[in-house]
């Protein structure tokens, strides 16, 4: 299982000795993307990953912040585990994938995509590629198309004044499918890529376009291409037949290149043997999977602790945050700085000028913890999921503040954090200076290090350890009442 194998922990550097290695994953993403798998830091690269990364020089294994390799008691059971934990895990709010798992050769699967996508975005071959074939109209009146000189010269003779007009055949064929090819391998591509916002944007603006000009595109579900009237005409996955298909379409000179480009790509891609892989998540999104294992080991999908999510949730949607802003010379100088919209500090709304300083409320500005729970015997406690190296460097303005304050000081207010290093394979921790508390005021925090193992047995198997050594170091040091 470790032959070639080198083992990494995310946010830290290391070297990599292969260049054509570094130019992958240093480039995964494509130009416009702000994710890259590693970032040069000195002679090293910054580590941006949790999961799998394969070459044909070797394997990166990369684990989550503060889980060093030479550190982990039972590392074939962790790698396992954390497999599974980004298959059952890695979903943001709306139900989409934050993983990324793809077999295949990343650098050619990039470059057809980069000459690919150049194509379809090219607005002088807007006339995206149906069959070359037109008609030739001679018309009085203007139509869509090219006027063709000598047609029209030989035409007046015949039919008088007017002008002919190359006239494109817009009507699509069953068997001329390489339209439909070409959309579904970009499509394909895009998704297996990762590409940036403004790529999916230009591809999605560049459709809308075509459709809009008349053009028609076959359904396309489940990998198969149906015509109009349901009848399946293709499936995408015998790249054999696809191929077949794509050497049996006819194109004119200018679009040429497109059908050479998807020849090449089955065949030297999908038909020969692929060598790069990647089953990962990006470190931003990781921070979402580390909120939802917290979220299934602690209880928060029992109904119980639903209910009071739900009962309790209005309170933070509808806190309003006070900031006051240093004094400005004039009204206007102000609205300047921080407009009634609030695009500046995240604000929604503003009020008057109250001894020459501005008085600033917004209402609900990100405040939603991510956990709620609600155990058996009533005792509740609310918290928050942090992927931090040092959560004891932390001030946790907000959690101690305004969470507090939102809920007007009824629950213990926690936070799930990964320990130190020193303290990775300890059982569920209350580190040092683990309680806070507000000068004169009852906002209270405690501050957990959770066992990485532990949380992660905990929510793959439905077992509760973390949950059990939780309550007692809440009961232990809360001054809420009822615990």
């Amino acid at each position: 299982m470790y032959q070639n194998l080198r083992f990494f922990t995310e946010s830290e550097c290391y070297p990599i000795f292969y260049e054509e290695d570094i130019k992958f994953m240093s480039q995964f993403g494509g130009t416009d993307t702000p994710n890259r798998l590693i970032e040069q830091r000195g002679n090293d690269w910054k580590i941006n990953f949790v999961g799998e990364v394969k070459t044909p020089n070797a394997t990166y294994f990369s684990f989550p912040k503060n889980v060093f390799y030479q550190d982990i008691e039972n590392k074939d059971k962790l790698i396992s585990d954390l497999y599974k934990i980004l298959e059952r895990f890695s979903k943001d709010d709306t139900g989409r994938s934050l993983i990324i798992k793809v077999d295949g050769d990343f650098s050619t699967h990039r470059y057809y995509f980069e000459l690919l996508k150049k194509y379809f975005l090219d607005y002088v071959t807007y006339e995206f590629i149906y069959p070359s074939e037109t008609k030739k109209i001679h018309s009085n009146y203007a139509l869509d198309g090219e006027i063709s000189v000598i047609d029209t010269f030989k035409n007046r003779k015949m039919y008088g004044s007017g002008a002919t007009y190359l006239v494109k055949n817009l009507k699509n064929s069953d068997e001329w499918m390489l339209d439909d090819i070409y959309f579904y391998t970009l499509q394909n591509l895009k998704n297996k890529l990762g590409i940036s916002e403004k790529e999916n944007r230009d591809l999605e603006n560049m459709f809308e376009y075509i459709l809009s000009s008349g053009h028609k595109i076959n359904k396309i579900e489940d990998s198969k291409i149906f015509s109009e009237n349901g009848k399946e005409l293709l499936d995408m996955s015998n790249e054999t037949e696809v191929l077949k298909k794509i050497k049996d379409c006819d194109v004119d000179i200018i679009h040429l290149p497109i059908k050479n480009a998807l020849l090449k790509y089955y065949e030297k891609v999908i038909l020969t043997s692929s060598y790069n892989s990647v089953n990962f998540v990006f470190t931003s999104h990781f921070e979402r999977v580390w909120e939802n294992i917290i979220q299934q080991a602690l209880g928060c999908n029992t109904q119980t602790s639903r209910n009071f999510k739900k009962e309790i949730e209005t309170k933070y949607k509808n806190f309003e945050i006070e900031e006051t802003i240093p004094p400005v010379d004039t009204t206007n100088e102000y609205i300047n700085m921080y407009p009634p919209d609030g695009k500046h500090r995240g604000l929604t709304k503003w009020s008057e000028l109250v001894k020459g300083r501005w008085r600033m409320c917004s209402r609900g500005r990100r405040l939603m913890p991510d956990v709620f729970v609600e155990l058996e015997d009533k005792r509740r406690f609310i918290g928050d999921a942090k992927y931090y190296t040092d959560s004891n460097s932390s001030d946790f303005t907000k959690e101690i503040g305004d969470y507090n304050d939102a809920q007007n000081n009824l629950y213990p207010m926690v936070i799930f954090s990964i320990p130190n290093r020193e303290n990775i394979n300890k059982t569920t921790i209350f580190p040092s200076g683990g309680y806070r508390r507000r000068e004169n005021s009852p906002n209270e925090l405690i501050i957990i290090g959770v066992c990485v193992q532990d949380i992660i047995d905990d929510a793959l198997n439905n077992t509760s350890k973390v949950l059990s050594e939780s309550i007692n170091i809440i009961h232990d040091h809360t001054r809420r009442e009822n615990w």
